[in-house]
This record gives C-alpha cells, structure tokens and sequence, in this order.
C-alpha cells in the first residue's frame, strides 16, 4: 500500500474526515453498542441536504485556496528544508518544555481542588473523567493552556521517529507527557498527535510504502491505545451499561465521531429558529452528556445561516473541526 503527500492536501483531509464520521454516524448500533443518539436524522431532509452543500462549499474553497497558495510557492521556488532541520532538537525541547509547564500548572490546580489523594483515586478506580471536570470549575486560559503543547510534542517524536531521528531524553520526555495530557485532560491530544505526525512525516517523505499487515497492526494498536484511555476515564459508566473493555472503546468511538454528523444535520434544519441546547437534545436524541457535538450546531445557534458560511470557512483552515 503506498500513501503519498497528496492524499493529505487539506481537501482531501475534508473528504476523508467527513467520510469518517459519516461511517460512524451511519453504522449500526446492533441494541448493544453506545452511538451518543438513539435514532438518526434523514439525510433527506434540508439539514442533511444542507450538510452536503456546506461540505462542498468547504471542499471547493480549501482546494481553490490550496491551488492558489502552492502555485505563489512554485513560483519562488521555495525549497523544503531537511526533516533533521524542520524538526530540530531545539525547537521539539522547547515544546517539551513549555507543555512540563502547563502540566505543572494542571497538577498543581488539581492538587488545590481535591489533592494528591484525589488525582490517584480517580485514575486508579477509572473515573479520570473527574479530573477534567475538577480542572475546569474555575478556569481560566493561561499557563494551564500550555498542556496542549503536548501535541506538537507527539507530531515531533512520531515524524521523527519514523523519519529515524531519534532522541532519547527528548522522546521519552514526549510521550509521557502526551499520555499525561491525554489522561488528565483530552484525549484528543493523542489523535491530533498521531495525524499530525503522520501528516509531517509524509510531506517530507512525499511517497510512503507499506503493508497491509502493518496498517492493520497500528491501526489495533491505535485502537487499544484509545480504549486504554477510554476505560481509565470511563470505567464505572461503561461497566453500568453492560460494555467491557474493547465494547466500551468501540462505543466511544462511535459517540466521539458519530455525534457530530447528528448534530450538524440539525444545526442546518433548523437555521434561524433559536433553538436551545435542551430542544437540540430532544430533537437528535443526542446524550445530554455529549457537550461538543458540532462545530455546525454551535455556530448556527449564534449565528443563523453567518454560521454555516464561517464553519465552511473553519473547515478551510482547520478541516478536522467538525
């Protein structure tokens, strides 16, 4: 299987992101896995005919302003720089050592909340979702912001690693701290790591070649990672629903990526009504409990069909918003 640069151009990633959660949005929940929503809303409807259109819209605005930008690049024949000096040792120990800044500040807010004795026993009896509540009940953007350099930390060790730079000390230092983010505050940090690792390390490489096997064996790998995760944060809640280990990761999933899609369909049907939160929930059935469901739902609630246009716009920039 060969995976080459063009496949990660941002038009593509919106392609492949949404076909993602489509996928998961879509797939059955057979009465015994978690979805995040009981019952699907029509793609026939103008929410979901609207999705389409929003998605296109999106697509053919990242690939014109992708064109544009590559062809203003070709022209002053701008040349990449070696792996070795993009990611240099410099620039990954400065990301190491601002994300040690901002879990320091995470511990310590933590510590103030509820204490060392806090922090163990929520890990240790699998309800780690606690201590992202608990970080949250007085926060405010600042030092504590800093954790998230945690994922630049991931994307450095991944391309490097596979770009065969390797240090020690450095990548070691990494990814504990991009597990320490993602067990105490997102586990986003993980996901948005691994891509974006993967992404550098492609662009540098522009063509990668490898075997069914191995992609079958990271993605489990992945997958384990994930639900790992999952039932550190999770534990008590999946076990009430009758889910074990690898049932409870896979329901995450399908909540995480599924929702979103629901939510968007919504979003759309309901441009300029004022819908709030509480009619949205009973509307797609999604849990009450699933917060962030839809970069759509949240900027059509405030700003009507100005919302659709700039979530479109979003997804030119940053197509792994959903």
């Amino acid at each position: 299987m060969k995976i080459k640069s063009w496949q990660f151009r941002p038009h593509n990633i919106i392609l492949f992101t949404y076909s993602i959660v489509f996928i998961f949005w879509a797939f059955p929940s057979f009465d015994y896995f978690r979805k995040g929503f009981d019952e699907p809303l029509s793609l026939l409807s103008i929410g979901g005919l609207g999705l389409g259109v929003a998605i296109t819209t999106a697509w053919c605005l990242t690939y014109l302003f992708y064109n544009i930008g590559k062809n203003k690049a070709q022209s002053k024949n701008n040349q990449p720089m070696p792996i070795r000096q993009a990611l240099s040792d410099k620039s990954y120990a400065i990301f190491i050592a601002l994300t040690f800044i901002g879990l320091i500040a995470v511990f310590y807010s933590l510590a103030k909340s509820g204490g060392i004795s806090f922090i163990v026993d929520s890990i240790q009896t699998g309800r780690a979702n606690e201590l992202k509540r608990a970080m949250y009940e007085d926060y405010s953007v600042g030092i504590i912001s800093l954790r998230y350099s945690a994922i630049m930390c991931g994307v450095f060790l991944i391309a490097r690693r596979l770009s065969g730079v390797k240090h020690l000390m450095l990548d070691s230092a990494a990814l504990v701290f991009v597990l320490c983010t993602a067990l105490l505050s997102s586990r986003l940090t993980v996901s948005a790591s691994l891509f974006g690792g993967l992404y550098i390390y492609i662009y540098f490489k522009k063509e990668v070649q490898i075997s069914t096997l191995r992609v079958a064996l990271s993605t489990i790998f992945i997958f384990l990672i994930f639900s790992v995760l999952n039932w550190s944060r999770n534990y008590g809640f999946y076990e009430k629903l009758g889910l074990g280990f690898i049932s409870g990761g896979f329901s995450e999933m399908l909540a995480y990526l599924g929702t979103p899609f629901q939510g968007a369909v919504f979003a759309i049907s309901n441009l300029g009504t004022g819908f709030s939160i509480e009619q949205m929930h009973s509307a797609t059935t999604i849990e009450s409990s699933l917060t962030t469901n839809s970069a759509f739902l949240e900027l059509t609630a405030e700003n009507s069909w100005l919302g659709n246009l700039r979530t479109s716009l979003q997804l030119c920039e940053n197509p792994r918003n959903t």
